[in-house]
């Protein structure tokens, strides 16, 4: 009986014992579990990326001495990674043939903060001009992106030109306003713009974009107009303040318009509007056409297509070059066959581009880029005032030419008869005297205002002058007689005016 008891005994004992080590293991396992949930949630979790660099510092390291001041890496350091890489590198290639053509250095540095130091951008300047001497007349523009601060360091030679009212007048009216409404590229942009005017006393110098750059279309917030209600000159051909094209034909027409007048010399632009507030169509597009001065200097092969949505008015304006060849018929024909549908269609973008293919095509005889037709509309067909105008000046000199005349024979009967005594005055019965009253009386005839203004010499006045209305002219010089004179100009700067000038020829319409 004792055994029995034993056996039971030891069976139950060793129950007991595999049961609490069954009992340790799931009270272990029932701990570890939290830990391995967060193992796991841990796992399931994406890591945290490191902050990503500036983006210009992919490409370039960005180094400070034992001082904090950063080592001369070009004429952009954009540390801060404010602007994009078209951006840098125009602002770069600007600069850099700045300096080559005029001879000091001008930099412009993004930083996230100067650290409170007033002296940060002169630190700079006197660092980097140890291996930039072109410092010396040369200035560093520090905007930083934290402190909402910027600064101007100048070297000595720069002092006299670049004066506390004019580095005040880059700040306020070029950089501090685009700046503030997000346009942080733009005004850096003006803000070294001006600075180089300034330094260099050079006022034609221009800002050159990318081409890749100025193939895509900007915001309508960078559309800027001065005082008189002009629109500044973009670098690009295409200027859509009315917003009628997409991305793609924007893209697309300032691509063909650049590459025309890489190859040709020819400036075509495109100029899309809301309102002229009330300006006739004409007037507007030929003040645009003065101030961006489309075409070569002393060519003159531009113009302009202007579209205005409010009043649905549609203009073409010539240059005095083209005029010949692109005539006032053939600009009526284009928008009244071209872009008056299209508009009316609701295919505006595709009106415009190839109202612009026809516009080419005609000044560059491609046949192939013309469909409206051109019989009539040849520069050799005499318009009508050209006509009116010479019948006119024909009937003045035979007035003339024949008041010499007979005033010569009666001066010879005046001799003749005089020698037998006979008076010719009395003879005629006054109609000598009479004849000469009315001379009289015509010459003291004041000139009428409406003379014809078509026949002003323009070489009365100088590429200066402004448009008035009584300057037009009228030429019916071909294209390519006038650009015989002048080579077309592949190194003519495509992102701005070349100096060419319109004395108002072209045509107006409506859709």
């Amino acid at each position: 009986m004792s055994k029995i008891r034993s056996v039971l005994f030891t069976a139950f004992m060793t129950t007991i014992e595999r049961a609490n080590k069954r009992i340790t293991a799931t009270k272990r396992l029932v701990l570890m579990l939290p830990a391995l949930w967060l193992l796991a949630a841990q796992a399931a979790v994406p890591q945290a990326e490191a902050p990503a660099a500036p983006a210009q510092a992919a490409g370039q390291d960005f180094r400070t001495d034992k001082d904090g001041l950063y080592e001369w890496a070009g004429p952009v350091m954009d540390v801060s990674g404010l602007l994009s890489p078209e951006d840098r590198n125009d602002l770069a290639d600007f600069l850099n043939r700045l300096h080559e053509d005029k001879g000091f250095q001008l930099a412009v540095m993004v930083v996230p903060s100067m650290n409170g130091d007033a002296t940060f951008c002169t630190k700079h300047l006197a660092k980097w001009q140890k291996e930039q001497p072109a410092f010396e007349s040369g200035a560093l523009l520090t905007i930083a992106t934290s402190d909402n601060r910027v600064g101007m360091g100048k070297g000595k030679k720069a002092l006299e030109r670049l004066t506390p009212e004019l580095t005040d007048q880059v700040f306020d009216d070029y950089l501090i306003p685009d700046y503030s409404a997000g346009r942080k590229a733009e005004s850096i942009r003006k803000a070294v713009l001006r600075t180089a005017v300034i330094l260099s006393g050079d006022e034609s110098l221009t800002f050159r974009r990318s081409r890749q750059a100025l193939k895509v279309k900007p915001a309508l917030t960078e559309y800027r107009k001065n005082k008189e209600g002009l629109y500044d000159w973009t670098g690009s051909f295409v200027l859509d303040a009315a917003d009628i094209l997409s991305a793609a034909q924007y893209g697309e027409l300032a691509g063909y318009l650049l590459d025309l007048n890489d190859s040709t010399g020819i400036q075509i632009a495109v100029l899309t509007v809301p309102t002229t507030d009330g300006e006739p169509v004409h007037d507007f597009a030929v003040r645009h056409f003065d101030k961006w001065k489309l075409g070569q200097k002393g060519i003159d092969n531009g113009a302009l297509l202007t579209i205005v949505m409010d009043s649905h008015d549609l203009d073409i304006t010539t240059g005095d070059g083209t005029e010949g060849v692109l005539t006032d018929l053939l600009c009526k024909r284009i928008i009244d066959d071209v872009l008056v549908p299209a508009f009316r269609g609701g295919t505006q973008g595709a009106g415009v581009i190839s109202a612009v293919h026809n516009m080419a095509g005609i000044i560059t005889q491609d046949d192939s880029l013309v469909t409206v037709s051109r019989e009539g509309g040849t520069g050799e067909d005499a318009k009508w005032y050209e006509i009116l105008g010479g019948a006119v000046i024909f009937l003045l000199l035979m007035f003339f030419v024949g008041k010499a005349v007979i005033g010569g024979l009666k001066d010879i009967l005046d001799v003749v008869l005089g020698a037998f005594g006979i008076d010719i005055g009395k003879t005629t019965g006054g109609r000598g005297s009479s004849y000469s009253d009315s001379a009289s009386s015509y010459s003291s005839k004041p000139k009428s205002s409406h003379s014809f203004p078509h026949y002003k010499y323009l070489s009365d006045y100088d590429d200066d002058d402004s448009y008035s209305s009584s300057s037009y002219s009228s030429s019916s010089s071909s294209y390519s007689s006038r650009s015989s004179s002048s080579s077309s100009s592949g190194s003519s700067s495509y992102r701005s005016g070349g100096g060419g000038r319109t004395s108002g020829g072209g045509a107006s319409g409506k859709w």
